[in-house]
């Protein structure tokens, strides 16, 4: 039990610490619809983590999709298309904030789901395109 609740605090601790750096992103100007695509690379740190902790095959699929995610970033940063923020080491930090936060967040609620496998539901009780509410 205890190392659920270490995954579950800490998890949510960097999932609200990666909303955060998106809103201050947001906020320094950054527009969400060019935002959004980038802190999605957050995937980024899944794919990584698996290969080092859960000894997942490095497939050339996988290496060729973190490159291509991470030259979009710099793509973006570097573009005059749209102001996504990337100028000063403050917006760096948000986005970092936002990527890691994410990344590292999702892949602790991800080693939690095989501990809610028996639970009422599964343990992802409503299936894609279902809401909660």
């Amino acid at each position: 039990r205890e190392p659920l609740i270490f995954l579950a605090l800490h998890g949510g601790l960097l999932n609200t610490t990666a909303n955060v750096g998106y809103m201050l992103l947001t906020f320094d100007g950054a527009e969400a619809s060019l935002l959004a695509p980038l802190t999605s690379c957050h995937i980024i740190i899944i794919v990584l983590l698996g290969f080092w902790s859960s000894r997942e095959s490095v497939t050339v699929k996988k290496i060729a999709g973190c490159a291509v995610c991470i030259l979009s970033v710099f793509l973006f940063a570097f573009s005059n298309v749209g102001n996504i923020g990337l100028s000063s080491p403050t917006s760096i930090t948000y986005f970092l904030m936002a990527v890691i936060g994410w990344g590292f967040g999702k892949y602790f609620f991800i080693k939690m789901a095989p501990a809610f496998k028996n639970a009422p539901g599964g343990p992802y009780p409503f299936p894609a395109g279902q809401s909660f509410f």
